[in-house]
């Protein structure tokens, strides 16, 4: 096994649940209103609370993205047993791949939350910037990561940087969708 696969094995064991506080501040961002009748995904999502949270506040629809089959298992079986079975779907997948076959799907929030220690924002940040996937004039991608680290900026793409707060040891930084015009 690479050295890689062995950095990535050993922290998809470790799970941080994004606390309640940061989806408070979450849900603040987008705001209720826009949580309404919209469709989000929960990348990197563990335990899925900020998917649980969207779903919670009447989101349309959540798309769960686990790399672990047995989180992605025990999200299932939770998301049966709050009954919201029919407003999701979790996809066992890793998010990078996942975001460059997923089309022609179409979000108004999307949620970001991966490991700390082995993700390259970088490439997070412009593979969401270059899906499509955000094709709303209001469509907004929050990150979390490091609150010890500068949140990478997108380039050449429809993604804007807009800000970060920093919650302790994590912050979030928001983007948002842009249309460029043509020249």
């Amino acid at each position: 096994m690479s050295r890689r696969n062995t950095i990535t094995n050993a922290s998809s064991r470790r799970v941080r649940p994004t606390t309640s506080r940061i989806r408070a501040a979450i849900t603040s961002i987008f705001g209720p209103s826009n949580i309404d009748g919209s469709r989000c995904a929960d990348l990197y999502a563990g335990t899925g609370s900020v998917g649980i949270e969207f779903l919670s506040r009447n989101a349309a629809h959540v798309d769960f993205v686990e790399s672990s089959r047995r989180r992605a298992s025990q999200l299932q079986i939770e998301l049966g047993r709050l009954h919201f079975s029919s407003r999701s779907v979790v996809h066992r997948a890793d998010v990078i791949k996942w975001l460059k076959r997923t089309q022609p799907l179409r979000y108004d929030l999307l949620f970001a939350d991966p490991p700390y220690e082995d993700t390259d924002l970088k490439e997070l940040v412009n593979t969401v910037a270059n899906s499509g996937l955000l094709a709303q004039p209001t469509a907004t991608f929050i990150l979390e990561h490091s609150s010890r680290i500068e949140p990478p900026k997108p380039s050449g793409t429809t993604l804007q940087y807009s800000r970060t707060r920093a919650y302790g040891d994590s912050a979030l930084s928001i983007y948002h969708h842009t249309f460029q015009s043509e020249h």
